[in-house]
């Protein structure tokens, strides 16, 4: 039986075969090299050719006015820059209008730039008014327009307006409109007696704010203790720097802010105030 000894000298390899390992290392890493900036330069192109990135989803629009005959309407948002063909910056919209049951449905949606960027470049986020109309296939008789982006305007006061019974002498309604942001309608009216208040300057003045059916999602300052308008539980809010209060409670199906200020009223003058406010009679 022979039996093969275990070698104790160290592997030696011929120098051109070594060579030639290394020419072949070589040749498969620039192989790769290559495979890996053609890729790059394939998703470059790539890159390089999207437009400016734009919201599929509908764009929230600030108001909505409806055209005498009733036949048509004009809804003013902030969105990108006007559209200009040569600018992958601008942006144009287009909207649907549609009358469902008694309600104006409409959706203002963004198109995507048929120019791409330049490399490595991007759009500032800078809002600028726009307005698009909208022609109706009918005239519109209902008051409620739903916005697709998730917000309802009134296109008039609503029939259950809640008023003031003790509002001060010399007090004057300046101004009312709708409250964007909201699922469920807002109203806000302001008071003053003065004809151009200027709260900041410390003027004068009143806001109500009634959340028809739903929350009037109001808030701002401090929570205070518990108090009770009408016996029902409210919440009181005070900003002490400016005095500011807001109290906020339900009536029937509505909740209704009440915006003042402590130099205009003290606390118990201002649940008082809230107290006197009623919805018309059936």
């Amino acid at each position: 039986m022979t039996t093969e000894a275990a070698s104790t000298s160290p592997a030696v390899h011929p120098v051109g075969a070594e060579r030639a390992t290394v020419r072949m290392l070589k040749a498969s890493v620039m192989l790769v090299l290559g495979a890996v900036l053609s890729a790059c330069a394939v998703t470059s192109e790539l890159l390089e050719a999207e437009p400016a990135p734009v919201p599929s989803d509908p764009v929230r629009f600030d108001s909505v006015d409806l055209a005498n005959d009733r036949r048509s309407v004009r809804v003013d948002f902030i969105g990108g820059e006007e559209f200009d063909p040569d600018n992958p910056c601008s942006v144009a919209y287009h909207g649907t209008a549609e009358i469902v049951g008694d309600e104006l449905e409409i959706g203002i949606y963004a198109e995507p730039h048929p120019k791409p960027l330049p490399p490595n470049t991007g759009c500032a986020g800078v809002g600028y008014p726009r307005s698009l109309a909208l022609d109706l296939d009918e005239p519109f008789t209902g008051a409620a327009v739903r916005d697709l982006a998730g917000q309802v305007f009134l296109l008039a006061p609503p029939a259950r307006l809640a008023q003031i019974g003790a509002l001060p002498d010399g007090w004057e309604l300046l101004r009312e409109g709708n409250v964007a942001g909201s699922s469920t309608p807002r109203w806000e009216r302001v008071w003053s007696p003065e004809s151009d208040p200027l709260p900041a300057e410390g003027d004068s003045m009143l806001t109500l704010i009634q959340g028809l059916g739903g929350p009037v999602n109001t808030a701002g300052g401090n929570r205070q203790p518990p108090v009770e308008v009408n016996g029902q539980p409210a919440t009181l809010w005070l900003h002490q720097p400016s005095g500011e209060m807001v109290l906020v409670w339900q009536l029937g199906s509505d909740e209704l802010a009440l915006v003042g200020n402590l130099s205009d009223f003290s606390q118990d003058e201002f649940v008082a105030l809230a107290e006197s406010v009623a919805l018309p009679a059936d």
